[in-house]
């Protein structure tokens, strides 16, 4: 075990004994938390509720649950935990393996793709780079806040949901010590690994036998048996470079206690990854590794009976380090390279990596001879609160403020070297071996977030009614990096009340008062209310008595919300770094208009335009959520809930297509577009506990489909081509026939009479054949039409349980996907065989081909077009014949625990239970992208992948 292990080990085993010795000595004067609130409550901004008198769709799940499926990433631990949430993990890559995730769905494309819920950690926003690395044992829990009762109160920040977060805070107690580690190995969940040398050249002979019209093989019969025998070069560059594992040691100690006075919760993390590269740690070269220490210290205190104060500190020191090239390029590079290109080295003192002018970055060389280059982060947020109660004005009045401030700043360091390269013993490039130098470059990113509110509000009940309501001022100041750098500033005067009467009937009106930058002065404030009710059948005359229902609310509820982000400012993001201004003019440097100047050698002088045509009557889009639900608890065991929603939206900000051509200008910015989205959730959890056992099983299933009502698209020819009136991401293109035959063609190579004429190039025997729609004797785009579905899923569901038996636990999750699309041609190293000098997987191996004199004949069983060393408009182009369901089932977590309670020997030394357990993380998926082309239905791509992990762990509690 090297020290990078030892030495945290040692730091959290030191500090849980001097911890222990410190509990044993104190005493406290209280026992329990008198003040804790009575019931489960549900989150929110301003207050929160109590579970009976809530009229939100809010799914929650706590610290522990998210801890069964610990990921390096917190974000990854939410798979399968909540209803409404859809979750991708795109890569397994240590310290770049962030989740992309849904809430409810698409419902909008002004600002595309996942990851635009916004997220708040504490009651104050924080961006995703945050939480990603929060440990489990830091959360208290985790809730998804999804209808207009709960989001609009955030104004311009709720329309995509928002993701509400809670740290674990003190409590009244002796002093409490915890601690708990888990060591796992770590494995790929799959490679899309390419064919070996023999299978590479059997399959280049076709494609340069098709494209010469004859067979003329590449490779002779000699050639291809001293592949097939391995005598001649057969690198696999997946094998070369990664090993079968890596591994993951990640920690957490707890502190916890307190008095009436003053209460703690402090909670300190390390964590060591250790990557799949097949390389040593040294001074020259490095593994990809990930590194982390992390603090969580939350305080209370209550001062003079009628202050109660927060100060809340978390940060934590990231470490990454990485060879001298993006891994994206170097698995890209071991995706593209075929596997008898040359070998890893060029002679047979290994003193020269082979390379050349085409394959010029030799994988193996990429992480042994490039150097390396490490990040470091320091990330920090503190808190501070004060709430002072005013019963002496009148009961129940307090006043709220707090304030935040989070930074984030990221440095690095690299050793970087470079080195020849050689093939058949010539130098073959201008690249030369040299030795290595260190140098550290500057900083990498840095930001700045200060935020802050100040609240009214009034908690109070008279006999069966009930009261809570708040006003809040929220300021927030965002500053970026950069010398321009990003400032995003927004001011949000939002209020809740929330009425109950008798328990019975229930309530709520929100709103928002939103002030956003990104606007015209007259188009930055918006409005936005809220109206809710519930009403809590069970608690009626005619229920209150049922041995059967517990629980039984309807809840329905209104609300409107903004969105202010927008891909359009993400496309002006390379000509300004303040382009996010659509309201104002900017200019750059372009060749429109330029000029040379100069006597005899013209100097070319470029000329200043317009970017894009201001529009200083935008503003943020509008969603209009509607929200009916139901809880129900049946027996004391039985739990459900359900909802069903509608989210209108209009004013999306998008390229206004409808502007004519001679105007001079297409990229004018517009809140033109509509989209609706609907579906419904459904969740049920059933519980048995008794004394020496207990088992609980749950599932769930969420659906929602999206509909373009309009995107001021151009008018296509036909209704069939067009994307509006479609969910959006609908996988629109050509409607593959089969493959043209041998008798398709006259003897010159033209396409018989009565045969449409495709327009995207020549065709051939093998090539892909398409349907003419508009019967106009021609394949063009006025032939496309839908082919698919979306890539993003229109079901989701999971299904986990538990199970207790005196000292064993047993415990299992999975989730998966449904209704999604995948375009293959998206994957283009992978299915798009020998173009551009690529490589080739075993899908070409069905590959249509038709030499009678050398026994090859596949024209009926076909399920690839002919290869080609050249690239193919026609083949390689959307249609139906690439279009693959992306639908999956996934194993998220196995575990099998057992605790020691009240044994003799633990007593002795102060331990309340000791706890060992094993986990599998992500051991199996079912997927037909996975079994048919080694494609992680998650991932879909040659980048790092997503890993599994086999874990043990022990946890402790003195």
């Amino acid at each position: 075990m090297n020290r990078h292990i030892i030495i945290p080990l040692l730091f959290i085993a030191g500090f849980v004994s001097t911890a222990v010795a410190m509990a044993a000595g104190q005493e406290s004067a209280v026992t329990a938390d008198s003040t804790q609130a009575k019931g489960p409550v549900t989150p929110g901004l301003l207050f929160e509720t109590s579970q009976l008198r809530s009229t939100a769709a809010i799914s929650t799940a706590d610290g522990p649950a998210l801890a069964k499926n610990r990921q390096t990433n917190l974000t990854n631990s939410f798979a399968g935990q909540f209803t409404g949430l859809t979750l991708f993990q795109g890569s397994g890559e240590p310290s770049n393996d962030m989740a992309s995730w849904l809430i409810r769905g698409i419902g909008s494309y002004g600002k595309t793709g996942y990851n635009t819920a916004k997220i708040f950690v504490d009651g104050f926003e924080v961006n995703a780079d945050y939480i990603a690395y929060l440990s489990p044992a830091e959360i208290d829990k985790v809730s998804i806040l999804k209808d207009g009762a709960a989001l609009s109160i955030f104004g311009d920040r709720g329309a995509n949901g928002v993701i509400w977060i809670e740290t674990k805070r003190g409590e009244i107690g002796p002093a409490s010590v915890s601690a708990s580690v888990h060591y796992g190995i770590q494995r790929a969940t799959t490679y899309a690994k390419p064919l070996d040398s023999y299978g590479y050249a059997t399959l280049y002979n076709q494609a340069v036998s098709n494209d010469n019209g004859s067979w003329s093989p590449a490779y002779d019969a000699a050639a291809l048996e001293a592949y097939r025998n391995g005598s001649a070069t057969n690198v696999d560059w997946y094998d070369e470079v990664l090993r079968d594992s890596g591994y993951v040691i990640d920690g957490d100690v707890t502190f916890r206690g307190g008095t009436q006075t003053a209460r703690y919760n402090v909670v300190l993390n390390y964590l060591n990854q250790q990557g799949l590269f097949d390389v040593s740690n040294s001074d020259s070269r490095s593994n990809r590794t990930y590194e982390r220490y992390g603090l969580r210290a939350n305080l209370d205190f209550t001062m003079f009976k009628f202050i109660e104060a927060r100060v809340d500190l978390g940060g934590r020191i990231e470490r990454g380090k990485r060879p001298n090239i993006t891994i994206d390029d170097l698995f890209y590079n071991m995706a593209r390279y075929p596997s008898n290109i040359y070998e890893i080295w060029d002679d047979e003192a290994h003193t020269h990596y082979s390379g050349t002018s085409t394959y010029n970055s030799n994988p193996v060389a990429s992480i042994n001879a490039l150097g390396w280059r490490q990040a470091q982060s320091r990330v920090l947020q503190g808190n501070f609160q004060l709430v002072e109660r005013l019963d002496f004005i009148t009961e129940g009045l307090y006043l709220r403020e707090a304030f935040s401030f989070n930074t984030y700043t990221t440095s690095g360091y690299s050793k970087t070297r470079n080195y020849a390269r050689y093939h058949n013993g010539v130098r073959t490039t201008t690249d030369e071996d040299t030795s290595l130098q260190a140098s550290g470059y500057g900083s990498d990113g840095m930001e700045d977030w200060k935020q802050g509110h100040i609240s009214l509000g009034y908690d109070r009940q008279f006999g069966r009614h009930a009261v809570d309501a708040a006003v809040n001022l929220h300021i927030s100041a965002y500053n970026g990096d950069g010398i321009f750098s990003y400032q995003y500033h927004y001011l949000n005067y939002n209020g809740r009340v929330n009425y109950s009467y008798d328990d019975r009937y229930v309530a709520e009106f929100g709103f928002s008062y939103f002030g956003n930058d990104a606007f015209a002065p007259g188009n930055r404030w918006s409005f936005y209310p809220s109206i809710s009710a519930a009403w809590v059948l069970s608690n009626e005359s005619f229920l209150r008595d049922s041995k059967v229902i517990d629980l039984l609310k309807l809840r329905l509820s209104y609300g409107r919300s903004g969105f202010a982000d927008s891909d359009a400012t993400s496309v002006l993001s390379g000509y300004s770094s303040n382009g996010r201004f659509l309201f104002k003019d900017y200019y750059t440097n372009s060749y429109i208009g330029s000029f040379y100047t100069g006597a005899t050698e013209g100097v070319w002088q470029s000329s200043l335009v317009n970017m894009f045509v201001p529009n200083s009557a935008i503003h943020s889009e509008r969603s209009n959520k509607y929200n009916i639900g139901v809880d129900a608890s049946l027996w004391g065991k039985l739990f459900v809930t359900a909802d069903a929603f509608l989210d209108k939206r209009t004013g999306i900000l998008t390229l206004d297509n409808s502007i004519m051509g001679y105007y001079g200008k297409n990229n004018y910015f517009n809140n033109i577009g509509k989209m609706t989205n609907r579906g419904f959730e459904i969740s049920a959890l059933w519980s048995d506990q008794r004394r020496d056992w207990g088992y609980s099983i749950n599932a769930a299933v969420s659906f929602n489909r999206n509909t373009i009502d309009y995107m001021a698209e151009v008018a296509p020819a036909y209704d069939y081509n067009a994307e509006t009136g479609r969910p959006y991401g609908t996988l629109i293109g050509l409607v593959a026939d089969g493959f043209y035959d041998v008798s398709d063609f006259n003897d010159d190579g033209s396409l018989r009479d009565g045969l449409p004429q495709p327009m995207f190039g020549s065709v051939q025997p093998g090539d892909i054949k398409y349907l003419d729609l508009d019967n106009s004797g021609y394949v063009d785009q006025n032939d496309v039409t839908k082919i698919g579905k979306s890539p993003y899923p229109e079901w989701t569901y999971s299904v986990g349980a538990m199970f207790r038996y005196k000292g064993f636990d047993f415990s299992f999750l999975l989730d998966g996907i449904a209704g999604a699309s995948y375009n293959l041609l998206d994957n283009s190293v992978q299915t798009m065989a020998f173009v551009d000098n690529g490589n080739v997987y075993p899908l070409a191996r069905g590959a249509w081909a038709y030499y009678p004199e050398q026994g090859i004949d596949t024209r009926r069983t076909a399920t690839y077009p002919r290869l080609t060393t050249q690239s193919n408009e026609n083949n390689y182009r959307l249609s139906s014949f690439w279009v693959k369901d992306r639908d999956f089932l996934r194993v998220r977590n196995i575990e099998l625990g057992y605790s020691f309670k009240d044994h003799p020997k633990f007593r002795e030394a102060g331990i309340g239970e000791f706890r060992i357990y094993l986990n599998v993380t992500n051991p199996f998926t079912i997927s037909k992208l996975m079994s048919d082309y080694d494609l992680d239905p998650e991932l879909l791509s040659y980048r790092y992948p997503v890993l599994k992990s086999y874990n043990i762990g022990v946890s402790i509690t003195f």
